[in-house]
């Protein structure tokens, strides 16, 4: 948090680099959300693939070129040491989030509860979910109070993947569910005035992914 921290105030040019799914948008969309409403200096990319880490042509590409000097990757890994190292001669700061094993340590700020040693109970967290954390996270630093505005969300997000439904993942659910009935992000209130939902049981949550799905899965 130290380094988001740093970035945000003194508006430093933060990269996120998310994954072209309907996890890895909301994702996206709800840490932008929180670091534009702290006027942070904020750009974004979508990776072309889902399962292809990013390259060094992608980082002199759209994270260099962006005048990225904080790089934060959402449910998306470095290919390989060769992108870490430019990263380290670029000066970018590098924070990394997933979500899947992983035994390889690295030397930038990892954060992965499935990786070897990690503690953290709740691992069946989507990167919609573990986004939120970091989001709770700043939001305890800015006190900010209406943090959980932005679990309609993270609840499409949650909605996505295939885990149990237990522990942090179901009270994002649950909670979600309220906070996407009132709703007032503009795409999302605009799909829910569209389709004349009303309630919003999971029928009415599957059209609203349906919608944002992107073509390229």
């Amino acid at each position: 948090i130290e380094h988001m921290v740093e970035a945000i105030n003194n508006r430093k040019k933060i990269v996120i680099y998310g994954i072209p799914d309907v996890d890895g948008l909301c994702a996206i969309a709800s840490l932008i959300l929180v670091l534009k409403y702290l006027n942070a200096d904020i750009e974004y990319v979508i990776h072309d693939e889902l399962d292809k880490g990013i390259t060094v042509e992608d980082i002199k590409n759209n994270v260099s070129f962006l005048g990225g000097e904080v790089l934060i990757t959402l449910g998306i890994e470095l290919k390989s040491e060769e992108e870490e190292k430019l990263c380290e001669t670029l000066g970018i700061d590098l924070i990394c989030l997933e979500n899947k094993e992983s035994n390889r340590d690295r030397n930038y700020i990892y954060i992965n509860p499935n990786q070897r040693g990690c503690q953290y109970r709740y691992k069946n967290l989507s990167i919609s979910g573990l986004t939120f954390k970091i989001m709770q996270s700043i939001a305890i630093y800015y006190n900010i109070k209406s943090i959980n505005r932005y679990l309609d969300l993270i609840l499409i997000g949650e909605n996505c993947t295939q885990t149990p439904i237990k522990g942090e993942k179901a009270v994002f659910l649950k909670e979600g569910k309220k906070f996407l009935e009132n709703t007032n992000n503009y795409g999302l209130r605009a799909i829910i005035d569209y389709y004349n939902i009303k309630s919003m049981n999971e029928k009415d949550i599957e059209q609203i992914i349906n919608v944002i799905t992107p073509k390229i899965n």
